[in-house]
């Protein structure tokens, strides 16, 4: 059946917009196609429900008419136990789930279920096969296939890398004899010019924290909260108020926390180290104090331990921060399209490093970076602006 994806905001055209996705097989070929709807902001649930099922009859009806037929969509992990449970133990759809409890011990839920969805998408195409009769021009047509889908190269390395894992684990219990994945060539990535990332300029930081004064107050914590201490976006989702020392001005960043299957999970940082940020701005603390006052009055209702959560109960992610960012950019037209949870994190480095002149060693620390060489590479960069003005005042000849 046909899916669509979650509301979003269109900061360019001012409404709302969900893509309507299916999988057709075209030629032999899986192939995925997704159509645009957009709808005003505002409407009740009522509404929009009706204009979206009368969108999708359109949609759906013009797509019939070019021969593209959409696959049933089970869900994304309904789809490989039913092919699981309709297999024999050779298949390779079977292999793989064993594959997938083997890993169990070693990775983290949201590793596991980023491995079931690749894996689920693999065995779209080789999980009905007998695992010991895929030839290596088997997987070759499905990293090909992948490819003519528009998959980026990355997520093309990330299922041909999880096809070779299988086969070792298949190897190693003896389900086959040799691995076909060695007489692949792996995907290779195109040479392209590498785009720096995207960080803001001291004025434009300070546009964006005028601007979120005027927000709701957690999403206002939460740009202040990126702005000052440059943590990830998953270590402010599992931030608790007992991390939080306002008396001392310091902060513990010791978890992340995401949402899977609508439970909250909570995981080590990234590096899988805990790390402390001190609070070095009267600004930040001053906003730090108005909202603890804020939520000792609203957590009477509703107490919870996370440090920021949403209207209606649960922890925060980064759809729920870009949301409530392309509402800001409706708002305020000066806010850079480009500007995403992730850009406060490049600010807060870049500013520390070239224009405060803070040790990147002390930076590298703050961030959670395990070598100083992340550090340096990613996010010691220079405005052209600052470049040519430094060059200016040097006496070459």
């Amino acid at each position: 059946m046909l899916k669509y994806t979650k509301p979003k905001i269109s900061v360019k055209k001012g409404k709302m917009v969900c893509k309507l996705k299916c999988t057709a097989r075209i030629d032999g070929v899986l192939k995925n196609y997704e159509k645009g709807v957009y709808y005003p902001i505002g409407l009740n649930d009522r509404e929009r429900d009706e204009l979206l099922e009368k969108r999708k009859a359109e949609i759906l009806e013009k797509w019939k008419e070019k021969g593209i037929i959409p696959l049933p969509h089970a869900g994304t992990h309904k789809y490989i136990n039913t092919m699981v449970a309709e297999s024999n133990d050779d298949t390779f759809a079977c292999v793989a789930m064993k594959y997938v409890e083997h890993r169990t011990f070693d990775r983290s839920p949201m590793g596991i279920e980023t491995l079931k969805t690749t894996l689920t998408d693999i065995c779209r195409y080789l999980g009905k096969k007998p695992i010991k009769d895929i030839k290596p021009r088997d997987i070759v047509e499905y990293i090909d296939g992948c490819y003519k889908r528009g998959m980026q190269f990355e997520s093309v390395n990330l299922k041909f890398g999880e096809i070779r894992r299988v086969f070792r684990y298949a190897e190693m219990m003896d389900y086959v004899e040799s691995n076909p994945v060695d007489k692949v060539l792996p995907p290779r990535k195109k040479i392209e010019m590498k785009k720096q990332p995207f960080f803001m300029s001291l004025e434009q930081l300070e546009d964006i924290l005028n601007a979120a004064d005027s927000c709701n107050d957690r999403f206002r914590m939460a740009i202040y909260t990126l702005a000052y201490t440059g943590m990830r976006i998953g270590e402010l989702s599992g931030l608790k108020w007992e991390d939080i020392d306002i008396k001392n001005k310091s902060i513990h960043v010791c978890r992340g926390a995401h949402i899977i299957s609508g439970e909250i999970v909570e995981h080590p940082t990234k590096n899988g180290e805990d790390r402390y940020i001190p609070i070095f701005s009267d600004r930040f603390l001053k906003a730090l104090e108005e909202y603890q006052n804020i939520k000792e009055k609203a957590d009477e209702a509703k107490p919870s331990d996370y440090f920021i959560i949403r209207r209606y109960g649960g922890i925060i992610d980064s759809s729920w921060f870009s949301d409530n960012m392309n509402y800001l950019k409706i708002r305020c037209p000066s806010v850079p399209r480009e500007l995403h949870a992730h850009s406060f994190r490049h600010t807060f480095a870049s500013i520390m490093i070239s224009k405060r002149g803070i040790n990147p060693v002390i930076i590298a620390q703050i961030l959670g970076h395990k070598t100083i060489d992340i550090t340096l590479f990613t996010y010691n960069h220079t405005k052209y602006e600052d470049v040519k003005e430094i060059m200016e005042n040097v006496k070459y000849l």
